[in-house]
């Protein structure tokens, strides 16, 4: 056993060395993120959910995810840019209440880098100055060059405020840049408060936080703001006495997540994917298997074989995957920068209290449904260990990510049964809901709050939802397409030298007696330990795609059971490993593939 654990733990650690060594390669090629020697380290700080991300973008002419929700950014993004001729590194750090007491990992990474800034531009939100401004006087306490940039002033003039900028920098000595960040407003003068900020020496030495109490700072917003309007016309029409009201907001809430079922289900993953399918059937793979007709019997096996590159890797791809990633990813862009997932927090508070977390862990477990690595890399914004841990085995176990939902609703559809989609659902809540309750027993402490911001409402941004949809698509593409491509590889030579038969064979007592399924599905199985969506993906070829049905109904839901609570992708793994450490990766793997062969087990005899 300690053999096999070391042997796991090795692996571990070089696929986490691989892919650290591909991002520094990745960052090297474009100019970001290598060491700057010298050149200046500019850093946007701010609260939580201020726009620090949108002005990195309009700074940086680069993008990087913006939503309309706390926790967004959890690690450092960075990238070049030149300032007046001189060159600095920008980085976008995550968001951070206080600099005096320890919060999530995020904040703790976030008050490491600010040791290492030249200067900083301090974010606040317009109609949050009273809370913002706390911050503000931290920086200036610790002596760092600072500009201070009053953002979202849009929704602050929608609701009659407006800030007088002279008058804050007379009082705090320091240069105030009021902007609407997602429209680049104020930009170009805050590049023109950076060059002066480079170029030359100011600070706030004399300035000692002290001098100013929570009284003063509510003086000085009186002094700088004034108000005269309305609320917005967001508010108006769903004002959160409506989406925070349980017996208003779980009917919205389940009107809206059939409405993207239906979305995905019947229309992408039914019509459009069915169209592209003929279409790739008929005129593609004729036309590639005509244009290699004479080459070796050995290349066309990895080419167009059953696990063929130009064939399966690329029709799994992008006639099947990329079309239901990319409306996924519309559909939570929509949901994002309206503001309604902190809402949807608050709202399932009290569900997730009963799992050992509070609402919060909402957003990372949502994000864990675009991709696992993502979301249990988001887990940081939650406070405490025990959280963290919880959330992360949830995603990581129970949690399958856009690429595997699409093919689950592709599969789940072939069935043409709403009892298989109940079941389905029952099972995988029953899944995240056990295993919630059986880590809150065994990790003993204390619960924690509720406590986050919540976001104006406000109408999705269609610029920002289209970069962000494209940013996401395209991100999956290229994570994906070498692993698929080495998944291929892999399983057309273990195919090739009669491995996948001796596996079949050996596996066959537990998948044909124990799980009722072919004993094709061996081949799935070692397919899923390099990646779910990849064994997900070969499960869709032998329920109905391209070729006629080899499953029942029963089969398709048991088989489409194990596969979602079947181990973590390669990715997720390092992630866990990285975040969590090697023996909460190790554990959760093998609780995973244990846990979901237990489960179709059992859903098996049941029904049987």
């Amino acid at each position: 056993m300690n053999v096999m654990v070391g042997f796991f733990r090795s692996c571990i650690e070089w696929g986490c060395n691989f892919f650290r060594s591909q991002g520094r390669r990745q960052m090297l090629r474009f100019g970001d993120g290598v060491d700057s020697g010298r050149s200046k380290k500019i850093m946007l700080v701010g609260q939580p959910n201020v726009g620090k991300s949108s002005i990195f973008n309009a700074l940086s002419r680069k993008y990087v995810d913006v939503s309309n929700y706390s926790g967004t950014t959890v690690s450092i993004s960075r990238t070049k840019i030149s300032i007046g001729g001189i060159s600095g590194d920008l980085l976008d750090a995550p968001g951070i209440y206080d600099l005096h007491g320890r919060g999530s990992d995020d904040e703790m990474v976030t008050k490491k880098m600010l040791s290492e800034a030249d200067l900083v531009i301090n974010v606040v939100n317009a109609l949050m100055l009273e809370r913002d401004l706390r911050l503000t006087l931290q920086l200036l306490h610790m002596n760092i060059k600072t500009i201070l940039v009053v953002n979202q002033m849009d929704e602050a003039e929608k609701r009659g405020f407006s800030v007088d900028a002279q008058k804050l920098s007379q009082f705090l000595g320091i240069p105030v840049i009021k902007t609407v960040a997602p429209k680049s407003l104020g930009t170009p003068e805050l590049l023109t408060a950076l060059v002066e900020a480079v170029s030359n020496d100011f600070s706030a030495d004399s300035f000692s936080e002290t001098e100013l109490r929570r009284s003063d700072i509510d003086e000085l917003v009186s002094q700088v703001t004034t108000k005269s309007i309305p609320e917005s016309s967001e508010e108006k029409v769903f004002p959160d006495t409506v989406l925070l009201n349980p017996y208003f907001a779980w009917p919205i809430a389940l009107l809206i997540f059939f409405l993207m079922f239906k979305f995905l289900g019947i229309y992408v993953a039914g019509d459009l994917v069915d169209y592209l399918s003929s279409f790739f059937g008929f005129t593609y793979e004729a036309a590639v298997s005509a244009a290699l007709a004479d080459c070796s019997p050995f290349i066309k096996r990895v080419l167009l074989g059953d696990f063929g590159i130009l064939t399966m890797e690329l029709k799994t791809l992008f006639v099947v995957l990329l079309p239901l990633v990319t409306a996924y990813n519309a559909a939570m862009s929509l949901l994002e920068d309206s503001g309604y997932l902190p809402r949807l927090s608050v709202l399932t508070d009290n569900f997730f209290s009963h799992l050992g977390l509070n609402g919060k862990a909402a957003i990372p477990i949502l994000l864990g449904f675009g991709c696992s690595t993502m979301g249990i890399f988001s887990t940081r914004m939650l406070e405490t260990k025990k959280d963290r841990t919880i959330a992360t085995a949830i995603i990581g176990i129970a949690i399958p990510c856009a690429a595997q939902q699409g093919i689950i609703i592709a599969l789940l559809s072939f069935t043409n049964s709403y009892e298989i989609w109940l079941v389905y659902i029952f099972v995988m809540l029953a899944v995240i809901c056990v295993t919630g309750k059986v880590l809150d027993f065994f990790l003993s402490s204390k619960n924690s709050y509720l406590l986050m911001d919540i976001p104006p409402l406000r109408f999705p941004s269609l610029r920002n939802c289209v970069r962000k949809t494209v940013f996401r698509s395209v991100g999956f593409i290229r994570s994906m397409l070498f692993m698929f491509t080495i998944t291929c590889l892999i399983m057309t030579v273990l195919n090739e030298f009669r491995v996948l038969y001796y596996i079949q064979n050996s596996m066959a007592p537990l998948i044909e007696n124990m799980l009722n399924l072919p004993k094709d599905f061996a081949n799935i199985f070692v397919m899923g330990m390099i990646r779910k969506d990849v064994a997900a993906a070969s499960l869709l070829q032998m329920s109905g795609i391209g070729a006629q049905s080899a499953l029942t109904n029963i089969q398709i839901l048991t088989a489409t059971v194990v596969i979602s609570l079947f181990v973590p992708c390669i990715n997720a793994l390092v992630v866990i490993f990285k975040e969590r450490g090697w023996r909460e990766a190790v554990a959760l793997w093998f609780a995973s593939f244990f846990i979901s062969i237990f489960v179709g087990w059992l859903l098996t005899i049941s029904i049987a």
